[in-house]
């Protein structure tokens, strides 16, 4: 199964690092730092199958506010949030997250739910995001 995945993190480190374990487990990732050059991305026409965001909490655009314009767009794949808070477990108030994961993730993990919540996704909606209106 060929997904796309895009990572959001400002930190280089931190995203080169997630982009490389995906592209092991043969999940192709495009990373970007902030919110907004993810959503620059989507609005030019970038279909994603999911979403894997820093949670960002001081960021112009943070992850709540990025994961509320997505689903304002009717877009419903799955977003998976960073964060380094260990004890942090529910997803995110906005709709549509599907996971917490805690940095760093272990090796593997993150391929491993993606593929899940990306057939899960697959197999109740038969294409990826409409493109964005207007």
């Amino acid at each position: 199964m060929d997904i796309l995945v895009l990572v959001i993190d400002p930190h280089v480190p931190a995203r080169r690092a997630l982009i490389e374990q995906l592209r092991e487990w043969d999940v192709f990732a495009i990373g970007v730092a902030t919110a907004r050059e993810a959503m620059d991305l989507i609005v030019k026409g970038g279909v994603f199958d999911a979403v894997v965001v820093d949670e960002m909490p001081d960021a112009v655009v943070d992850s709540r506010s990025f994961v509320r314009w997505l689903r304002e767009l009717d877009c419903d794949i799955p977003v998976a949030v960073l964060t380094e808070q260990a004890g942090m477990r529910k997803p995110m108030e906005a709709p549509g997250c599907v996971d917490i994961l805690v940095k760093p993730p272990a090796y593997g993990f993150v391929a491993e739910i993606i593929a899940e919540k990306v057939a899960a996704f697959r197999a109740h909606n038969p294409s990826n995001c409409p493109r964005p209106r207007g």
